[in-house]
C-alpha cells in the first residue's frame, strides 16, 4: 500500500535541513519518539514539516529517506541512523516495552498534540480499524486489570456530549446471546441493600422499589461506584 511518506525537518531560524524521517499519517508532526538531538533543536530554534515525497511503499519510502540522509550527510542532522531502519511491525522486547511504558506514566499531553492524535486517529484506515478490533476482540483482562480499570473510573465526570456518543456507537449494535444471557443473570441475581437491610430478588426489583437505575445498583455492586443515591448494595451469593 502507498500509504507513506518522506519528511524533512526544517529549522526556523536558518531554514536548513536538520532531520529527515519516513512515516504515515501523523508520524511527521509528532514530537514523542524522536531523539534528544532532536528536541534540543526544535525547542531551540523551532522548526517546520515539510513532505519531500508522498504517496509510497514503506520500501521506496526507506529508500528515499536513506538517499537524502546522505544527501545532506549525517553530521549536518539530528539523525542517528543511515536511515532504512525500524521497520514497521518490529516487535519489542518485554524490556523495551516497560521502558516505553514507565516513560508514558503521568505524562500530561498539550491541547494541541491531543488535536493532532485525534486527528490521526480519524485518519485510519478501514483495514488498520479492523485489525485494532480484531487483536482487543476475545481479550480477557486479569482480576488485578480490571480493580486498576475500575479504581480509574471512580470519580470520573463523563459530559452530556460524551454520554450522547457512547450512546450513539452502541445503537443498533447486535448483542450475541452470549453477552444477552449474561446481562439477563446480572440483573437477575438477588442483592443485599446494606442501607436498609433489606434483600431484594435482583438488582431491576431494587431499583423500582427504592427507584434507582438499575445500571448505578449494578456498579455498587460490583465495585464501581460506592453508593448511589445514599444507597449501597452487595451481591447476595447463592
Amino acid at each position: 500500500m502507498k500509504t507513506y511518506y518522506v519528511y524533512l525537518h526544517t529549522r526556523n531560524d536558518t531554514g536548513k535541513v536538520f532531520y529527515v524521517g519516513k512515516g504515515r499519517g501523523r508520524r511527521a508532526w509528532w514530537k514523542n519518539g524522536r531523539n534528544r538531538h532532536w528536541h534540543f533543536v526544535a525547542k531551540k530554534h523551532g522548526y517546520e514539516v515539510h513532505i519531500w515525497r508522498d504517496e509510497l511503499t514503506e520500501v521506496q519510502a526507506f529508500e528515499i529517506e536513506k538517499e537524502r540522509i546522505s544527501f545532506y550527510g549525517r553530521n549536518n542532522l539530528c539523525n542517528y541512523t543511515d536511515g532504512g531502519d525500524g521497520t514497521s511491525g518490529t516487535k519489542r522486547t518485554e524490556a523495551q516495552k516497560l521502558h516505553m511504558k514507565e516513560k508514558m506514566i503521568g505524562r500530561k499531553f498539550s491541547e494541541q498534540t491531543l488535536e493532532q492524535m485525534k486527528i490521526a486517529a480519524s485518519q485510519r484506515s478501514k483495514e488498520t480499524r479492523q485489525k485494532q478490533a480484531d487483536a482487543i476482540r476475545g481479550r480477557k483482562h486479569s482480576k488485578e486489570h480490571k480493580q486498576k480499570i475500575s479504581a480509574a473510573g471512580i470519580g470520573r465526570i463523563t459530559t452530556e456530549e460524551t454520554k450522547k456518543k457512547i450512546s450513539d456507537a452502541h445503537k443498533g449494535k447486535p448483542k450475541s446471546a452470549e453477552a444477552v444471557k449474561k446481562m439477563a443473570q446480572s440483573k437477575s441475581k438477588q442483592v443485599m441493600c446494606l442501607t436498609n437491610n433489606t434483600i431484594y430478588e435482583s438488582q431491576r426489583e431494587a431499583a423500582r422499589q427504592l427507584n434507582l437505575k438499575s445500571s448505578h445498583i449494578s456498579a455498587v455492586v460490583n465495585g464501581k461506584a460506592h453508593q448511589t443515591k445514599g444507597f449501597v448494595f452487595v451481591s447476595v451469593q447463592s
